[in-house]
């Protein structure tokens, strides 16, 4: 009987006790409701934003008091003004926002707003137009003197989290033209004085990406930004299909190097420490660059100045890296510089990585380096081209190609190939001893003095004449000469040139070549053909490989950018 008379006293005792919380919670909810006004915390929360950056915060729909997760205001519909320069007519609007509450303070008759939580969010970003004193709309103007006191004068407003969900940013250039739009799934941020800690994923063309970083703002100054950018995949191809264009290389069917901006002067104007890394970057023509990982900074100094510290990427099985700047950027004539080495590589892969459906035997070997050290202006592939300045180098070693993808690479290329080489027609296969190229160029004009030399299994190459990027015209002439040295002496391919543009490229004849050859027979008939067998044993004995003596050493083209 004692056992069940506990039994009986432990169960009342839990009711009374269960009793108890609830009556206390329902005394404290309705303590919370006497203490807590709605509207003076909205008007806490205005009066803050107000002092902290010179706009109106405005409340369009309801206010309701919470009690779970948090002791919370709710508010419907908020937005916030923009400048009165911007395109527009508020920076930030908001379908619900939360301010979380401290019970303590209201014990005190304060309100302590420490979080808010933000649900549906526009916010316009917009840079500045000419003639304005600050970069952009980000740029507030503080009200000292609306500084929000609760009603002992302790301060009423210390927000150090905020949280987005279903956010969309929206970036201007300073015409008002909307260059980009984000949307934030979700987003955390610790917030000071000055600055905000953030991480979070967003949806970039629907392509998830994780950033995290800092963003500094103070008083008229640039933005302070250090961001770390990760994801799994980026797809420009899909990007550029969804916006309904080929790339620029098919809208200008006339110029290889498009006229179109490069989009620098989307570039904001701030101090910024950006790292990327992309597992798979595809690429607007479908290339594939894999294992991607970039380090760049921004400065607002002397109109913007990118500096690419790294980039590096996989390329054909090797490995590709570069570096470069780019100063003055938000001006017409921006200054380009642009370094890279790529090492570890085979064309076979290269073609691959590049050109979907190729077969295994379409192409093989071809282990190469490639290196480059350029410069220019502009605001276009087309204006940096045409007044371009330093050089490129590449070296290919053996490898062999099909006649069927050879066949397949354009009727230029094919025309090309069987003047140089009649008897190719014949073979299955192209073989490649090797192929090597030194390319310099002055204010746009690329000079090839012989520094083109290919190797066959049957011929050697070399090539000599100009290029010029600032109209892309075409003068290359064509130096063939049969391995074994038994020619005829009157040498068809010897008079092959190639004229037109680098768009168009057309089949020319080298006249020198002809006055050079006609002389030859003309000689020939004079000595009863001693003259030719003559040129038939030089050409044997003087041969040289075309591949030798034309390659500078790789540090000097890339800097001692790789080892």
């Amino acid at each position: 009987m004692s056992l069940a008379l506990s039994s009986l006293l432990k169960a009342r005792w839990f009711r009374f006790g269960l009793l108890a919380l609830v009556a206390t919670f329902l005394m404290l909810a309705l303590l919370t409701y006497v203490l807590v006004d709605t509207r003076k915390v909205a008007s806490v929360a205005s009066s803050a934003v107000q002092k902290y950056t010179g706009r109106t915060l405005t409340i369009n729909g309801s206010i309701r008091l919470k009690l779970f997760p948090h002791l919370s205001i709710v508010a419907q519909d908020v937005s916030l003004g923009n400048a009165s320069w911007a395109t527009d007519p508020v920076m930030t609007k908001a379908d619900e926002v939360s301010l979380n509450l401290d019970w303590m303070p209201l014990l005190h008759d304060q309100i302590a707003i420490k979080e808010v939580t933000l649900r549906g969010v526009t916010l316009n970003l917009q840079s500045a137009p000419a003639g304005q004193t600050v970069a952009g709309n980000w740029v507030f103007s503080p009200v000292e003197s609306a500084t929000p006191k609760s009603s002992n004068g302790a301060a009423a407003f210390n927000l150090e989290l905020i949280q987005l969900t279903d956010a969309t940013i929206q970036v201007r250039d300073g015409k008002g033209v909307l260059k980009q739009s984000v949307i934030v799934d979700q987003m955390t941020g610790s917030l000071t004085d000055t600055q905000v800690d953030f991480a979070g994923r967003i949806r970039w063309q629907q392509q998830a990406i994780d950033l995290k970083g800092r963003l500094g703002n103070q008083s008229n100054m640039p933005l302070d930004l250090v961001l770390d950018v990760q994801s799994e995949k980026i797809d420009l191809k899909s990007t550029a299909l969804d916006k309904g264009t080929q790339g620029p290389a098919a809208r200008n069917q006339r110029w290889v190097f498009s006229p179109e901006s490069l989009g620098f002067d989307a570039l904001p104007l701030l101090n910024g420490q950006i790292t990327a890394t992309v597992k798979s970057l595809v690429l607007p023509n479908g290339a594939v660059l894999p294992d991607l990982a970039l380090q760049a900074t921004l400065s607002p100094a002397s109109n913007g100045v990118l500096t690419l510290n790294k980039f590096k990427t996989g390329f054909g099985g090797g490995v590709i890296k570069a570096d470069g700047k780019v100063t003055a950027y938000s001006t017409m004539r921006p200054q380009v510089l642009l370094r890279g080495h790529a090492q570890g590589f085979t064309v076979e892969k290269v073609l691959a990585q590049g050109r979907a459906g190729m077969k295994s035997s379409d192409f093989q070997g071809g282990a190469g380096e490639f290196a480059f050290n350029l410069n220019g202006s502009g605001v276009s592939l087309r204006d940096l081209a045409s007044g371009a300045h330093g050089e490129v180098q590449i070296s290919v070693g053996p490898a062999k190609a099909s006649n069927a993808f050879v066949n397949a690479s354009g009727d230029f290329l094919v025309s090309l190939l069987d003047a140089i080489n009649p008897l190719r027609k014949n073979l299955d296969y192209a073989q490649l001893d090797c192929a090597v190229a030194y390319l310099p160029m002055q204010s746009g004009l690329v000079t090839i003095a012989q520094s083109i030399g290919v190797e066959t299994d049957r011929l050697n190459v070399v090539l000599d004449g100009q290029v010029n990027l600032r109209n892309e015209a075409v003068n290359i002439k064509i130096y063939p000469k049969e391995k074994s040295g038994l020619t005829t002496g009157v040498n068809p391919a010897g008079l092959v040139q190639i004229n037109g543009t680098l768009r168009n490229p057309t089949l020319g004849v080298n006249k020198a070549g002809v006055v050079k050859q006609a002389a030859t027979v003309g000689l020939a008939v004079f000595t009863a053909g001693i003259s030719l067998a003559a040129q038939n044993v030089a050409s044997v004995a003087t041969r040289s490989s075309p591949c030798q003596n034309v390659l500078k050493p790789w540090a000097s083209i890339d800097g001692g950018l790789s080892p």
